[in-house]
């Protein structure tokens, strides 16, 4: 006897089929649980529209799936849907996908233009300057390691460390200064 045989009848033994009426109600009373991924809500409706429609077509059933899919969804995609209803199953999905990984911590940025969502290929910056040689992280920069304060001296504008633009705005800083700090 072949496994696949084998397998459905210890299924039809064991597991007792769902009546169709069931399913259905089943399947139009689908929704994400919360802290379900989109793949597991999308592979829990199929399996229950493979249930509750199997006199159907698989247009009818593809369908039915793409419409409960942009109700049943979390609302966190549907305000994404209301923006731009999908054409398909597939860049609803996708959409999904998207938005989905954008909310896990040190993903991309999405851009948002005229032809919907791209990523970037930058990462938010989790610390915008580099650390100086030899010095911990998390100690904060000083004058002395500041490149800006080091690069311009007093002619420096105001970066945290001085109000270097306050003094050269109202003259109280000479060429002669400027040029002994560097």
């Amino acid at each position: 006897m072949p496994l696949t045989t084998l397998l459905s009848t210890l299924r039809a033994r064991i597991v007792p089929p769902i009546p169709p009426i069931e399913a259905l109600k089943r399947f139009s009373e689908c929704n994400q649980r919360q802290g379900e991924s989109i793949n597991q809500f999308t592979l829990r409706l199929r399996k229950l529209a493979r249930q509750a429609m199997q006199d159907k077509t698989y247009s009818e059933v593809e369908n039915a799936i793409y419409s409960k899919f942009l109700q049943g969804v979390d609302v966190r995609y549907r305000k994404d849907f209301n923006l731009h209803t999908p054409a398909s199953m597939a860049e609803a999905e996708a959409r999904a996908r998207l938005v989905e990984s954008l909310e896990e911590p040190g993903t991309t940025c999405p851009q948002v233009n005229a032809m919907g969502y791209q990523h970037t290929t930058t990462k938010h910056a989790q610390n915008p300057t580099p650390p100086w040689k030899g010095r911990p992280q998390s100690q904060s920069t000083s004058r002395n390691d500041c490149y800006y304060c080091r690069r311009f001296g007093k002619l420096a504008r105001s970066c945290g460390h001085n109000a270097g633009w306050l003094r050269s705005m109202q003259g109280l800083v000479t060429q002669d200064e400027a040029t002994d700090d560097q």
